[in-house]
């Protein structure tokens, strides 16, 4: 995989201020596809992998930094959230972000099996403090091909702006097209068992 380094000092900046970080994509080893929710974990510092498998993560402390990379999965056969499946070491210098993309194998680690769904998604939208999930109606999300998902809350994250800009805090009764990722621990404090990457908001309205 791509291990390079370059300068980009206004991502870093937008990164709380650190000095250096390291980017990436995280894929399947098997599959090629992108892993969303992966732990990431080096430096002093953690963060998640988005719906693209993409992450950046800060680096408080520049210098030869060994990076973690987890399963999303929450139910590892009895093992935790995030166990770790592949290892890298990168030295990264101040003001340098350092690229390192990895493949991990997911098989055999997650029950039920990880997957990525690109459908259309109906049910309520709840955003507040902390809390940005999105609730399939009933719980239960059944793609085209009948099959179906129990999803007690998944946490969302929009693709566009735009899409952002339609909620205030509160409830909202949505349909909207996306990606749902998981099962796995995603968003703050691991409270969605499914990650909800939104493309687009067909409908939004407030929540009775």
């Amino acid at each position: 995989m791509n291990e390079e380094h370059e300068v980009n000092e206004d991502l870093l900046d937008s990164i709380f201020g650190e000095s250096a970080a390291v980017s990436g994509l995280d894929i399947e080893l098997n599959t090629n596809k992108a892993v969303a929710g992966a732990s990431v974990f080096g430096g002093g510092r953690g963060t998640y992998t988005d719906g693209y498998g993409r992450y950046t993560l800060g680096v408080k402390e520049p210098g030869l930094i060994s990076i973690s990379f987890g399963a999303p999965s929450r139910e590892m056969h009895g093992m935790i959230v995030g166990e770790v499946l592949e290892q890298r070491e990168v030295e990264i210098a101040t003001g340098q972000i350092a690229r390192v993309d990895v493949a991990i194998d997911l098989c055999g680690t997650s029950d039920p099996p990880y997957e990525r769904v690109v459908d259309e998604f109906t049910g309520e939208f709840k955003i507040g403090h902390e809390r940005c999930l999105f609730h399939p109606e009933g719980g239960v999300f059944e793609d085209a091909k009948g099959l179906k998902r129990n999803v007690a809350g998944a946490w969302v994250e929009f693709s566009r702006k735009e899409d952002r800009s339609l909620f205030g805090w509160g409830s909202y009764k949505v349909r909207w097209r996306g990606a749902l990722a998981g099962p796995g621990g995603f968003g703050h404090m691991f409270c969605g068992d499914y990650l909800m990457v939104v493309e687009q908001v067909l409908t939004a309205d407030p929540a009775q």
